[in-house]
């Protein structure tokens, strides 16, 4: 009977022994893939800002003049290229935030003066996808301080994201308004919306959601894992409202002063 059972617990702690072993080996394989991507990312960047430069000097004239199909075709180059841009430092943040806490640098910010730089910023790009956007700031949305860099990296993965999840040319509407805790933007789009059971888990690493209606879309599952680490940093939330086939909003709830 003793023997049986000194049997039995040899077996489970073989088991878990083994099991343990795994664990560390798994952890290890997966810092291994993380420094690999972090290190390929990181060296993606430098040559890519170098990219985006010279395309923003086609599209400005540096070079001489250029015919319309031309023009169009270097904004959605340069397009294309901010895209990339974007997930790069998101896969940087995103990853750099997994390891240690967020660190933001709040300024002051004019909730009007803000979504207007946004608007103009994405004109050259709505007009070669022929999309539109428009903002409105409510007179009594409060100036809040925040970190802009990473608010506009925000912004930029839902506008993003409005343009690529629509077939068709999309509009897409900035707001803000005063809340109770603060203030709260809005990005409304008519586009094809977010099934009921993808509200949720869209706001999670890795998670995609691809449309059948929006075949150009491609997407790391990373731009909206970043929207809610970065909201969160400033103790502020974010969450959608859709209806399939009308459209979605993204709610983004931030306090006047950045909360620890």
């Amino acid at each position: 009977m003793l023997g049986a059972r000194v049997r039995s617990l040899l077996k489970l702690k073989s088991a878990t022994d083994a099991l343990e072993q795994s664990y560390r080996t798994l952890r290890e394989l997966a810092k291994v893939r993380d420094d690999l991507m972090k290190m390929i990312v990181h060296d993606l960047k430098s040559p890519l800002t170098s990219v985006l430069a010279t395309l923003e000097m086609l599209r400005e004239g540096d070079y001489g003049p250029m015919a319309e199909r031309q023009y169009k075709a270097v904004s959605e180059a340069e397009g294309k290229a901010e895209d990339l841009l974007g997930l790069i430092q998101d896969l940087l943040e995103v990853s750099r935030v997994e390891e240690t806490r967020i660190a933001i640098a709040p300024e002051p910010i004019a909730p009007a003066a803000f979504l207007s730089e946004l608007v103009i910023d994405w004109a050259p790009r709505f007009t070669a996808e022929g999309a539109t956007m428009a903002y409105e700031a409510s007179d009594e949305a409060p100036v809040f301080n925040a970190d802009k860099a990473l608010l506009r990296r925000v912004f930029a993965n839902l506008v993003q994201n409005a343009l690529s999840h629509s077939a068709t040319a999309v509009h897409v509407n900035l707001a803000a308004v005063r809340d109770p805790q603060g203030i709260l933007f809005t990005v409304t789009d008519n586009g094809p919306g977010i099934p009921a059971e993808f509200q949720e888990v869209i706001f999670r690493k890795f998670e995609q959601l691809r449309s059948a209606n929006a075949p150009k879309t491609r997407s790391s599952g990373l731009g909206l894992a970043f929207c809610r680490l970065a909201v969160e940093a400033h103790g502020g939330r974010i969450w959608v409202r859709s209806k399939e086939a009308e459209g979605s909003t993204f709610y983004i709830q931030l306090p006047v002063e950045p909360k620890d």
